[in-house]
């Protein structure tokens, strides 16, 4: 009985570990799937850096808020005026670089902007920013 026990044990092992492997075998890709255009990917690469660019430079302007309302507030207390210099310094940094983001932003958007005008075939494309982000994109 416990030879019988040892043998359905192991059958069962092996034939998970195929059921295993035969999960991580990648399916085959069927001929309707299509492949988006060189162009399209650009765009949907570019809306990708749009969107953490704008998220990087309001990260910036909220920090910027709060070490310049902390400077407020110790500039009238008369031994915390160097620390608030510090912080006014330091929501000047801040404010520096989210502009900085903000114009590589409006870069980024021009470019999109010239992809989606020279591949434009009369057929409008969503991007971050636009009236018509629950349209899916052309592809």
């Amino acid at each position: 009985m416990k030879r019988i026990g040892q043998m359905l044990f192991f059958a069962l092992l092996i034939a998970g570990s195929f059921s295993a492997c035969s999960s991580k075998v990648a399916p085959k890709s069927s001929s309707n799937e299509r492949i988006a255009p060189k162009w399209q990917q650009e765009v949907l690469s570019l809306n990708a850096a749009i969107e953490n660019k704008t998220n990087q430079a309001n990260l910036y302007r909220a920090k910027a808020a709060r070490a310049k309302n902390q400077g407020d507030r110790l500039q009238f207390n008369s031994r915390d005026v160097t620390e608030a210099k510090r912080y006014w310094d330091l929501a000047d940094y801040y404010n520096a670089q989210a502009a900085l983001l903000e114009k590589e932003v409006q870069i980024l958007e021009a470019n999109r902007k010239e992809i989606l005008k020279k591949e434009n075939k009369g057929q409008s494309w969503p991007g971050p920013g636009s009236q018509d982000q629950n349209e899916e994109a052309p592809f």
